[in-house]
């Protein structure tokens, strides 16, 4: 049985920000453990509350990246808290590899509230209870009979699945490899402590106490087994919990990246991902609907829009009044400005022009000074004008067509380079062409 919250990858897209969807999978957070009154009634457990629930946190990395460490700055916070205290026991510790083994057995130091790059004790991983391979360190609960709590809730009891299981061979401790904690100052160690350590009246764990704080491993840690998920916290409160998470990672072949949590003040070689962040941000993650959002890790059921392709741009003679929706290779201006489109097909109300533009040549094109336009010697005989639109839809060019004149010329080198529109206007007839000027 489990009991776990997935917030599942629906990423179909990639938004303005750069959003990560390869390097960080997915955030899971584990019900794993609900107190009763017995465990409440501990010596031990001084701030321990019946129904005081502990939570897990996992992240689930890409395949063969390595957890470096986590980190928060005047950018990016770090950040955890609750709207109640966290539960820290009288025998627990800041992180999860400082905690004996030989301690679990006594007290409910087994729910005790820390930070971790992946261990759960000194000498095992944690990993979500379903996953653990090797069943548990108690059967019968500790030595005095906490942790036997069976409440539905938290899915596999602590007597069945412990969520703890031993090194893998690649690994001889839990303390990961060149472990420090940043700044080097005293009141780091303090603070970290006083949150994670033994106080029982902490709601808040920031990196905004501090300028930064980085929490880190030269060498990084692996999650246990193949899919790569790696505890980062545990966290035992009646509260309700919010964080976010900003990770340093290792990624074969790309070395070091800084993965955050959100967007906001992005630096260079940073990228994000919404699977960093709790209660988790939701959105439209249907790519087929206006209100599409790639940065969603979760739907909240506002896609509404359903997105229909088209013109609609309404100069263009293939106007949609039903797409919204636009893609420019799908509009179509005059027979020779239809892009990849055949003109009379997109549009049919063309074929008279089609027809009468056979004779109407304008080159070069593109063009550096002299733009010539010849009308043919029928159009010739008729009084016209020569209109050249810039980009912008502004008039930067306005010449007459003289009677029985068969080539124009049009002076362009005052121009910038770019794309214009020229409209040539007859008494019976109205052409459009898409002039490049490259100077």
């Amino acid at each position: 049985m489990k009991n776990v919250l997935l917030i599942l990858s629906l990423f179909a897209g990639i938004s303005q920000v750069a959003y990560c969807q390869t390097y960080v999978n997915n955030l899971i957070l584990e019900k794993y453990y609900i107190a009763d009154a017995e465990d409440a009634s501990d010596s031990f457990s001084e701030g321990l509350i019946e129904a005081d629930t502990t939570y897990r946190v996992f992240v689930e990395l890409c395949e063969g990246c390595k957890l470096l460490g986590m980190f928060g700055d005047e950018n990016h916070l770090l950040q955890i808290e609750s709207t109640e205290t966290f539960f820290n026991n009288e025998l627990g510790q800041s992180f999860g590899h400082d905690i004996g083994q030989n301690f679990l057995n006594i007290s409910t130091i087994g729910i005790d509230s820390y930070l971790s790059m992946g261990a759960s004790s000194d000498s095992k991983l944690g990993v979500l209870k379903h996953a653990d391979s090797d069943g548990t360190i108690w059967p019968n609960g500790t030595s005095n009979g906490l942790l036997v709590n069976p409440d539905p809730e938290i899915g596999d009891p602590l007597t069945e699945q412990d969520g703890m299981v031993n090194l893998p061979d690649s690994l001889n401790t839990t303390v990961p490899p060149g472990f420090t904690v940043q700044p080097l100052e005293q009141d780091v160690e303090a603070y970290v402590d006083a949150v994670f350590g033994t106080e029982t009246d902490s709601t808040l764990f920031t990196s905004s106490y501090f300028e930064s704080l980085t929490i880190r491993s030269n060498q990084g840690m692996y999650g246990s087994g193949e899919s790569n998920q790696i505890l980062l916290a545990q966290l035992t409160t009646s509260g309700q919990l919010s964080f976010q998470f900003n990770l340093i990672l290792f990624v074969p072949g790309e070395g070091q990246v800084r993965v955050v949590a959100d967007g906001e003040n992005l630096q260079p070689g940073e990228v994000v991902s919404a699977f960093l962040k709790y209660p988790p941000q939701c959105g439209c993650t249907d790519p087929n609907f206006v209100e599409y959002n790639p940065a969603a890790p979760c739907d909240n059921g506002s896609c509404q829009e359903l997105i229909v392709f088209g013109c609609t741009d309404s100069t263009a003679c293939n106007y949609s009044n039903d797409a919204n929706t636009n893609v420019q290779s799908l509009c179509c201006y005059g027979v020779d400005d239809c892009g990849e489109l055949d003109p009379l097909l997109a549009c049919p109300s063309l074929s008279s022009e089609f027809e009468n533009a056979q004779n109407l040549k304008v080159y070069p094109n593109p063009v550096n000074q002299v733009l010539k336009v010849e009308l043919g010697q029928q159009r010739s005989s008729h009084k016209g004008q020569l209109t050249l639109y810039n980009s912008e839809g502004s008039q930067v060019i306005g010449q007459d067509i003289q009677p029985n004149s068969i080539t124009q010329n049009i002076e362009l080198g005052r121009l910038a380079s770019g794309i214009y529109q020229l409209v040539i206007y007859t008494d019976r007839e109205v052409f459009k062409r898409k002039i490049i000027i490259q100077h």
